[in-house]
């Protein structure tokens, strides 16, 4: 469980008992830059293939865990931004995850400029996705507003603050605006209609 003002807590016996597991997260805005909690986690996110693989999205850094969550070890290098709200893994491909970078005192895109990043080796390395995003863009995306359907290729919706709404049908490699003019975008959810 992530928690915005403690960080991860996890629980080996079913919620009897708890635990901090923040170990390698860091905390810029505190004194002790690795404190036991007090991590500002924003988003958490894994691949039922992987269960014990996790990916994080912290207010200061983007994390992955293979050990479900009792070491993390920082995979932003290569990203313009180690801020951001969500974090998406990949329903059908457990290693590539998806990431909205911000800048942490605007809160809006890096430079202005809208983009999606992605890695399809778990965070070793970033690629920038672009098409079809607006290159000036002053909102923001929030910790709920990214989310995958089930289909093969996947399709990646991703929400704004400024009431637009991004599909991407190529797994990332291009996005479409399919909705414009909405109100704030809190939260994007996916269902499949048979």
């Amino acid at each position: 469980m992530a928690i915005s003002a403690v960080g991860v807590v996890g629980s080996d016996d079913a919620g009897k008992t708890w635990r901090f597991m923040n170990n390698n997260i860091r905390a810029d805005f505190l004194p002790t830059k690795y404190p036991e909690y007090g991590q500002c986690v924003h988003k958490i996110d894994h691949n039922l293939a992987k269960p014990d693989t996790l990916y994080l999205q912290n207010h200061g850094g983007i994390y992955a865990s293979k050990n479900f969550g009792d070491t993390w070890s920082d995979i932003g290098k290569g990203l313009p931004s180690d801020f951001g709200f969500p974090i998406g893994v990949h329903p059908h491909k457990a290693d590539t995850v998806y990431v909205v970078p911000l800048d942490g005192e605007t809160r809006y895109p890096s430079k202005g400029k809208f983009q999606v990043w992605v890695s399809r080796d778990g965070g070793g390395r970033w690629v920038k996705s672009v098409k079809g995003l607006p290159s000036k863009a002053y909102f923001n995306v929030l910790r709920e507003a990214m989310s995958f359907d089930q289909e093969d290729p996947c399709g990646i919706y991703i929400g704004t603050s400024g009431g637009q709404l991004y599909q991407s049908i190529d797994e990332g490699i291009s996005w479409t605006k399919i909705a414009d003019n909405l109100p704030r975008i809190h939260s994007v959810s996916c269902v499949t209609i048979n």
